[in-house]
C-alpha cells in the first residue's frame, strides 16, 4: 500500500480534483478507522466505569491523610464534592485520584 499524505485544505480549494484509491486501500482505511474508533470507545467505557467507583469518607480520609473538617471545607469550596447517599457521603474515585496526582478535584 502506498502511503501519501497531503493537505486537505488544498483539495477543498480545487473542486475538480479526483482522488483514486484501490479497493484494498479503502478496506485498509476502513479497518484502521474502525479499530481506532473501537479503542476510543473501549477507553471511554473503562473511564466511565472507573468514575462510578466511590469511596467512603473513612477511605478518603485515609488515602488523602486529611480530617473530616478538611473534607467538609473542600465540599464547601467545590474542591472535592461528595455524593450524598442517604446520610452518607461518598466520593468518586477519579476525583480523589486527581487530588492525589496534584491536578485538583472535580473537573
Amino acid at each position: 500500500m502506498m502511503q501519501m499524505q497531503f493537505d486537505l485544505t488544498t483539495l477543498r480549494n480545487q473542486p475538480n480534483v479526483t482522488v483514486s484509491v484501490t479497493v484494498d486501500d479503502l478496506r485498509e482505511f476502513a479497518r484502521v478507522l474502525l479499530n481506532e474508533f473501537s479503542a476510543e470507545q473501549k477507553e471511554r467505557v473503562e473511564q466511565e466505569k472507573h468514575d462510578q467507583i466511590t469511596l467512603s469518607t473513612a477511605q478518603v480520609r485515609e488515602r488523602l491523610g486529611v480530617k473530616n473538617t478538611t473534607l467538609w471545607r473542600w465540599a464547601k469550596i467545590g474542591y472535592l464534592k461528595p455524593l450524598k447517599v442517604g446520610m452518607r457521603n461518598l466520593y468518586r474515585l477519579g476525583d480523589v485520584e486527581r487530588i492525589e496526582s496534584g491536578k485538583g478535584g472535580r473537573k
